[in-house]
C-alpha cells in the first residue's frame, strides 16, 4: 500500500505571532495618508506691511500660507529662516498659491522702511 509521506515539520513558536504582526503592518500600510492636525483657526489680525500698507488676516483667508517670526536685528536663526523661506518660495514657483509671511516680533525697531530693506536683502516678495 502506498502511503503519502508523513510531514513531521513543526512550525516555530514564533511563526504565528510573526505572521500576525506582518499582516497587521500590511493592513495598516494600505490606509490613506493621515490628515494634517488642526490646531484651530488663526484669529484675524491687522498689521502694517513693509510698504506701510495695512495688512490683515483676511488677505490670507482661504489660502495656504507659511509663517515665521523674525526681527531684523537678529543675528541667530532669523537670517537663516529668511534665506530658507526664499529658497522654498523659488522651488514652489512664482505662480504658486502658497504664501510666505514673516511677522516681526520687534515692531518698534522694525519699521516699514527697515522691513523693506530686510525683505530686499533676502529677495522676499
Amino acid at each position: 500500500m502506498n502511503q503519502a509521506p508523513h510531514c513531521s515539520q513543526r512550525l516555530s513558536p514564533w511563526a504565528t505571532p510573526a505572521v500576525a504582526v506582518l499582516l497587521s503592518l500590511a493592513v495598516a500600510g494600505c490606509g490613506g495618508k493621515p490628515g494634517l492636525a488642526s490646531y484651530g483657526l488663526v484669529p484675524d489680525f491687522r498689521l502694517i506691511d513693509q510698504q506701510g500698507q495695512a495688512f490683515s488676516g483676511n488677505t490670507l483667508r482661504g489660502k495656504v500660507w507659511v509663517a515665521n517670526f523674525i526681527f531684523t536685528t537678529c543675528q541667530g536663526p532669523c537670517p537663516r529662516m529668511s534665506s530658507q523661506f526664499r529658497t522654498i518660495q523659488k522651488q514652489a514657483g512664482e505662480d504658486s498659491a502658497l504664501r510666505f509671511v514673516s511677522f516681526t516680533i520687534d515692531p518698534i525697531r522694525d519699521t516699514p522702511t527697515v522691513l523693506a530693506e530686510y525683505s530686499k536683502r533676502f529677495g522676499a516678495q
